[in-house]
C-alpha cells in the first residue's frame, strides 16, 4: 500500500498529489494523477480538503473504487501505465472528480479576489465567523492604512450539498469580485466617497446598481439607477451625521433652498441662525392659521412672495422630487433614498472626511420616498408645539465665487421620520444594515456585527 498526500499547490491554487517520500508530485487531472487516485492499493490523505472541509465525502467516494477498477502497481519513481479499461466509469469516481473541481473553483475565486493561497488554510475559521444577519463575515486585510474587505457569501456545493464560503460577485459586473476599500481616496469612477459606499450597499443587496448622475445636465438626477424588468428603480444617496444621537430618525429634505424675500444673509454664524429662525416662524405661522401641512404652507408663502427662490429645480428637496407632477421628465423622479449614517461630522465633509476618503458607516437605511411623501403631506397641525414634530429648519452657505465673494445663505427644511414609522402597514425606512432579507449589507458596517 502506497501513501499519497492530496495537497493544495499554494502557487497556483491547484490540487496535487505528493508521494510519501516527497520525491514525486503529480498535478491534478494529469493521467498519472488519475491512475493513482483509481488504484485500490493507494492510500489517499486528503490534506487539501482539510483546508476547506473534512474529507469524509472524498473518503466515502474512494471507498468503492477497489471493486470497480483494475489494479495498478505504483513503482518508486514512475507509475505503470494503466491497461485499457472499457467498463462504465463508477459514479463514485465521477463524484470525486467533480468534488475536486468544485473545491478548486471556490479556491480560485478567493485567490482571484486577493486571498493568498496560504491564507486559504484559515478559511475554516472564517466560515465560523457569522454576522447577526446570517451572512458570513467579509475577508479583511490591511495595508498602508487602507482596509480591504473582500465580500463573501455562502453558495451550495452541487456535489456535497453543503454550503461553501465563496466570493460575493459584483451584480453589475458578473465574474468580478465585490471588494470595498475603507480609508482610501481611490474612488474609481466615483467623484464622492459617500457614493462609493452607497453603491456597494446596493450591490450587496444583490442589485446591479449603476451611477446615474454623471455627465452634463444630470446633476439633479438620482445618484443610482437599477434596471429591472418593470422599469428602472431610481435611488438617491444621502448621508446623515451624529448617527449615535439620531440613530432612530432620518431627516429627509423637503426644500433645500428657501429664504425670506428681499433680505440678504451672509455666511456668518449669526446669519445662519437668523435665516433658520425666520423661515421657521413664517412656515409655522402659516400652518397654524390654515391647518395645512409643511408643503402647502411653504408653497403658499412662495406664491405670495413671502419666501424667495423661485427656481423649483434648485428648491425641491429629495422628498418632493418623488412627486411626478413636479418633474418635467419621468427619469427625474426619485423613487427611493439610501441613507448612510456616521457617528460625527464625517457626513458633512469636515476635516479629512470631505467626501474624498471612504469611511465605513454605522447604519444603512433604505426608504420609500412615495410613502415618506404621503406621510409628510398628511401631517397637519394648528398647534405651535406640534409643529416642531412636523419639520425643522437649518441653513447652509453657497460656495465662494471665483471673485471671492461669499454666496447667500439658504434655509433647508427637513422632516425627521422615525425609522420604525409605518404607513398603510408598510415601513417607510428599512434598516438594511441589520436586515435578514439583505444579510450581506452588514459586511459594510463600521463595527461588524458578529453573531
Amino acid at each position: 500500500m502506497s501513501k499519497w498526500f492530496n495537497r493544495l499547490n499554494r502557487k497556483n491554487g491547484k490540487t496535487i498529489l505528493v508521494n510519501e517520500r516527497g520525491n514525486l508530485t503529480l498535478e491534478e487531472n494529469s493521467p498519472q494523477w488519475e491512475e493513482v487516485m483509481m488504484s485500490p492499493n493507494t492510500e489517499i490523505v486528503d490534506e487539501v480538503f482539510n483546508i476547506r472541509m473534512a474529507g469524509d465525502h472524498m473518503r466515502t467516494a474512494l471507498a468503492g473504487w477497489g471493486e470497480q477498477v483494475p489494479v495498478l502497481t505504483p513503482v518508486d519513481k514512475r507509475i505503470t501505465p494503466a491497461p485499457a479499461y472499457t467498463g462504465e466509469i463508477p459514479a463514485s469516481l465521477v463524484n470525486a472528480s467533480n468534488m475536486v473541481d468544485e473545491f478548486s473553483r471556490i479556491n480560485q475565486e478567493l485567490i482571484a479576489a486577493g486571498v493568498s493561497p496560504k491564507a486559504l488554510q484559515g478559511i475554516d475559521e472564517l466560515q465560523l465567523r457569522n454576522l447577526v444577519t446570517g451572512a458570513p463575515a467579509p475577508y479583511v486585510t490591511h495595508k498602508k492604512g487602507v482596509e480591504r474587505r473582500i465580500h463573501t457569501r455562502r453558495d451550495p456545493n452541487e456535489i456535497t450539498g453543503r454550503e461553501e464560503l465563496s466570493v460575493f460577485m459584483d451584480p453589475s459586473n458578473p465574474g468580478e469580485p465585490l471588494i470595498t476599500k475603507i480609508g482610501t481616496t481611490d474612488l474609481g469612477s466615483h467623484t464622492k466617497a459617500s457614493e462609493y459606499i452607497q453603491e456597494r450597499a446596493l450591490k450587496l443587496m444583490g442589485l446591479p446598481a449603476q451611477l446615474n448622475n454623471k455627465g452634463k445636465d444630470r446633476h439633479y438626477l438620482t445618484d443610482f439607477i437599477v434596471p429591472t424588468e418593470s422599469g428602472p428603480r431610481r435611488i438617491d444617496g444621502m448621508t446623515k451625521s451624529n448617527d449615535g444621537q439620531y440613530r432612530n430618525t432620518t431627516p429627509v429634505p423637503v426644500y433645500t433652498a428657501l429664504e425670506p424675500k428681499n433680505k440678504n444673509f451672509r455666511t456668518t454664524e449669526n446669519d445662519k441662525k437668523s435665516i433658520a429662525r425666520e423661515v421657521n416662524s413664517l412656515i409655522r405661522d402659516h400652518m397654524m392659521k390654515t391647518g395645512g401641512n409643511v408643503v402647502s404652507a411653504t408653497e403658499n408663502l412662495l406664491n405670495t412672495g413671502v419666501l424667495g427662490i423661485a427656481d423649483e429645480q434648485r428648491r425641491l428637496g429629495k422628498l418632493l422630487r418623488n412627486d411626478p407632477n413636479r418633474m418635467i421628465h419621468s427619469d427625474e423622479v426619485y423613487d427611493e433614498l439610501l441613507v448612510t449614517g456616521y457617528p460625527g461630522a464625517e457626513a458633512f465633509g469636515v476635516g479629512e472626511y470631505n467626501d474624498v476618503k471612504t469611511s465605513a458607516p454605522t447604519t444603512i437605511q433604505l426608504g420609500d420616498l412615495s410613502l415618506a411623501r404621503e406621510y409628510v403631506e398628511g401631517l397637519r397641525t394648528r398647534s405651535w408645539n406640534d409643529t416642531k414634530n412636523v419639520f425643522s429648519v437649518g441653513s447652509f452657505g453657497d460656495v465662494q465665487s471665483q471673485g471671492g465673494r461669499q454666496g447667500r445663505l439658504r434655509a433647508i427644511t427637513k422632516q425627521s421620520l422615525q425609522n420604525n414609522q409605518t404607513l398603510n402597514g408598510q415601513r417607510i425606512f428599512e434598516d438594511v444594515g441589520k436586515s435578514n432579507e439583505y444579510p450581506h449589507v452588514a459586511q459594510l458596517l463600521r463595527n461588524l456585527p458578529y453573531a
